[in-house]
């Protein structure tokens, strides 16, 4: 077993037993073998394909680039971003001014109406560029006062999604902004900065 996959275990285990702990405090929600360490890296073990990115989102999207938070890192897990090089070595404090520089993919968001006038829609989505994201936290918000959380398992480097957001005045102007970050395979995590896109509905 190579240093990355056991590094990925070893923190989804943590992350894992966190969840169920939680999902076990509020009743309900998934069995603990649905979040299982070894069920998740079985696509990693048996060669199952894992997706490519897809595009930056529909055309007229926000798209902004995903930051590596390399300021966030401790222990193995900054040890592999380093020996990669997708953190500076540096010592123990990096210099937040200069994190915005370590690439971890893109991420957007586009506000539309669909079909009928006044009725919005929003998608977004993200693409990683350091492996595979685990899992996915994003939050969403409109000027509307509509908002919802998106969290969950996943095993791809990319993730867009649609969703109806509800009736408005048409003409009447809107927006959705998004946030938040995800996990890697190998322990490292990226965060989506604020993005914000709106439409005349």
């Amino acid at each position: 077993m190579n240093r990355a996959l056991r590094m990925w275990r070893r923190v989804t285990s943590g992350i894992i037993s966190i969840s169920i702990t939680g999902v076990l405090l509020l009743g309900g929600g998934p069995t603990a073998a649905a979040w299982d360490s070894d069920t998740l890296a079985v696509s990693g073990r048996h060669g199952l394909a894992v997706p490519g990115p897809s595009s930056e989102g529909p055309e007229g999207a926000t798209v902004v680039r995903m930051v590596l938070a390399c300021d966030e890192f401790h222990g193995e897990v900054r040890a592999y971003a380093i020996e990669h090089g997708y953190c500076p070595a540096g010592g123990d404090d990096i210099d937040l001014r200069t994190v915005q520089t370590y690439d971890c993919g893109s991420s957007w968001v586009y506000a539309y109406h669909k079909n009928f006038r006044g009725k919005m829609w929003t998608s977004y989505g993200f693409r990683s560029a350091q492996g595979v994201v685990v899992h996915r936290n994003i939050s969403v918000g409109t000027t509307s006062g509509i908002g919802w959380n998106d969290g969950g398992w996943m095993w791809d480097e990319s993730y867009d999604t649609e969703r109806f957001v509800g009736n408005f005045a048409i003409g009447s102007y809107h927006s959705v902004t998004i946030s938040g970050d995800v996990s890697l395979a190998w322990g490292g995590t990226c965060t989506i900065p604020p993005i914000t896109a709106g439409s005349y509905l």
